[in-house]
């Protein structure tokens, strides 16, 4: 595939222009292309909710647990971010491809290199129901991030802003406060 074919495809994607996926996939493209920042094609469709491109994506045999090496909170490189992660975090919380990404076999609890998951991606950026579907889908509640003196419970992070519905799932779930 050309570097030329790769940068269309991902702009297809990414811009959700489905005739234009499935014409660069029939020229070649990967579906398991990586951008320059190291997102998959897939999980550039999961943030922007493309589930029509997420479907191509998987007919023509998308890793649904390809992990990528991306920038992370504290900006270095953060190695084994999942498509689940990009679907359950930042401005996504795209309900309908967290599902299909479990129904597809997304590891619930794969953590990147910084011990991030999408449970915590989903508590950090608020997203109840992506909160709700991974608990029902077993998610590890217990999951705490950071390290040395700075270790955060999914509670700890909910209630530093004020998520309190999300907060009160969690404890329902068996969260630990500390």
């Amino acid at each position: 595939m050309t570097l030329f074919l790769k940068s269309r495809f991902l702009s297809a994607v990414k811009s959700g222009k489905t005739q234009k996926v499935k014409d660069y996939l029939t020229e070649g493209a990967d579906p398991n292309s990586t951008d320059g920042s190291g997102y998959t094609a897939l999980m550039l469709a999961a943030a922007e909710g493309h589930m029509d491109i997420i479907e191509i994506l998987f007919e023509h045999g998308v890793d649904v647990n390809q992990t990528a090496k991306i920038r992370g909170l504290h900006g270095s490189a953060t190695e084994g971010y999942t498509p689940l992660m990009a679907a359950c975090g930042d401005m996504a919380g795209h309900t309908a491809v967290i599902k299909r990404f479990l129904r597809a076999g997304a590891q619930v609890n794969a953590l990147d290199s910084e011990g991030m998951g999408a449970m915590m991606c989903a508590v950090s950026f608020g997203h109840l129901e992506a909160v709700k579907i991974l608990i029902k889908a077993g998610a590890n509640v217990k999951l705490k991030y950071g390290s040395g003196k700075n270790i955060y419970t999914l509670i700890h992070v909910a209630k530093q802003d004020n998520y309190t519905e999300i907060v009160d799932h969690l404890i329902a779930a068996g969260a630990p406060e500390k």
